[in-house]
């Protein structure tokens, strides 16, 4: 009975999580403005069309790279772009192609965007767009990019930019969100998981709920020690992780701080109130949940190998140490 009772709430948490991502692409466009209350934009001369280069991940969304290419050639066809089929092509194109733009937009997912993240940095002349086409696309939500072509040449037209903050992960880059504990999980199973797409993302999701077990950590910020068992422990550059799922609703990209936030065991009857709160960007500080806002840096011990960067599943058995880079990418401001 115990064990029915458990798939029955299981199977419950994931219906929930289905109508929340229903709502959250209802408010999308509530919270893409976020970039509009961003106050240290700065002006720059608008950049053409063709002064800026598409790089369209053609493993990303519903892996159909070539309509997106067709959609931008009927757009304007002196667009540049490229079509990436493997890692080493997509760090081909960042390490010669780009380099010869003012603008480049990358398509595809965060996972693609953190791909870009070190040559980015290496190019600090260089502006970031993105066109939205992964499963979760928290960061291109986050700072208001949707698939409006005409609003993103508009947006380089206008040339307001804006610089934002990047983390630093046992030296690998993260712009988004990262951590620990059931995200990871979730993170890692979606990466074996033979399907792509939001359903397979869902029903690894609800996999990780009924399977994920805490784990013990220590973590030293802001001069002390935090200690203790854990369900989740985030770092986030940004507010969500993706399809407007808000983990910390305070977290800017900018301004040289970033938020941890420590999820602590809840019962397992809680998990529909902490998804509905996280969808609606209305989770706070609590018995379960401590936010932290560091502006130095991080390390954390815990008894686990994986983590993930921005979605990215990653394993290590060292502890991890987090930094932060401020202003370290210029994104157009949508």
């Amino acid at each position: 009975m115990l064990a029915r009772g458990l798939k029955v709430l299981g199977f419950g948490c994931w219906i929930l999580i289905n109508l929340m991502y229903i709502c959250g692409n209802t408010m999308g466009k509530a919270n893409m403005n976020q970039a509009a209350l961003y106050s240290h934009s700065t002006q720059s001369s608008g950049i053409r069309p063709e002064d800026v280069l598409f790089v369209i991940n053609a493993n990303s969304g519903k892996k159909q790279p070539e309509k997106i290419a067709a959609k931008l050639q009927s757009y304007h066809r002196q667009i540049p772009y490229k079509i990436t089929q493997t890692k080493e092509e997509a760090e081909a194109t960042f390490t010669q192609l780009a380099p010869k733009y003012k603008a480049i937009v990358i398509v595809g997912g965060d996972g693609t965007v953190n791909m870009a993240l070190p040559y980015l940095v290496n190019l600090p002349d260089l502006v970031l767009a993105v066109w939205p086409n992964g499963s979760g696309n928290g960061f291109a939500r986050e700072l208001g990019f949707d698939k409006n072509l005409e609003g993103l040449m508009r947006a380089f037209r206008q040339g307001e930019t804006l610089d934002l903050d990047v983390l630093s992960i046992n030296n690998e880059l993260s712009v988004n969100v990262s951590g620990i504990g059931i995200d990871s999980y979730v993170a890692y199973h979606f990466q074996k998981s033979q399907r792509r797409g939001l359903v397979s993302y869902l029903l690894s999701t609800a996999k990780a709920i009924l399977q994920f077990r805490d784990f013990e950590a220590r973590i030293h910020a802001l001069g002390h020690e935090y200690s203790g068992k854990y369900r989740m422990i985030a770092i986030a550059n940004t507010r969500q992780f993706g399809n407007n799922a808000i983990i910390a609703p305070h977290a800017r990209p900018y301004g040289g701080r970033y938020e941890l936030v420590l999820v602590k065991p809840f019962p397992f009857w809680k998990y529909p109130e902490f998804i509905l709160k996280m969808f609606t960007g209305k989770l706070s500080s609590s018995k379960y949940i401590q936010y932290l806002t560091v502006k130095g840096s991080t390390r954390i011990f815990w008894e686990n190998d994986k983590y993930h960067l921005d979605g990215e599943p990653k394993s290590s058995v060292d502890d991890l140490i987090v930094d932060i880079m401020p202003g370290q990418i210029r994104v157009f401001k949508r």
